[in-house]
């Protein structure tokens, strides 16, 4: 069944991506721990692009996709989506308070940031993987 296996396709694809976002996180919190400025800065510039290239698939591709084939969904995709802006916001936060605020001010936004992404990580695979792409007879 080609669909089912574009559902499965696309629950590795999301969930490779949040695996990656986690390395990336790893790799922010690892340059803040000592290796200077410079080095949170490129790493929070990498996590930033490939951050908001992820919200900007699940707007425009997933959610889309996953709506139109499934509108019972809406409501979980809703509630998704409506955490995009302040995953957005704490990353914004995060870049200031590199620039301006000491290391433990940045870490603990940081772990933040990680904690709503990680909140919202699980809620997106939990509905990805409860999805029945298939025929529905």
């Amino acid at each position: 069944m080609p669909t089912r296996r574009k559902g499965a396709a696309a629950r590795w694809s999301v969930t490779f991506e949040h695996r990656r976002l986690g390395t990336l996180f790893c790799r922010m919190r690892e340059s803040l721990e000592g290796e200077g400025l410079e080095s949170a800065r490129k790493a929070l510039h990498q996590l930033s692009e490939a951050l908001e290239a992820h919200l900007g698939q699940e707007e425009s591709l997933y959610y889309p996709t996953i709506w139109a084939l499934r509108p019972d969904y809406k409501q979980p995709l809703c509630d998704l989506l409506d955490i995009h802006p302040h995953i957005r916001d704490c990353m914004a936060d995060l870049a200031e308070a590199l620039e301006i605020e000491g290391r433990s001010e940045v870490e603990g936004r940081l772990e933040g940031l990680d904690k709503l992404f990680r909140q919202h990580e699980r809620a997106e695979e939990h509905l990805l993987h409860s999805l029945d792409l298939g025929p529905s007879h």
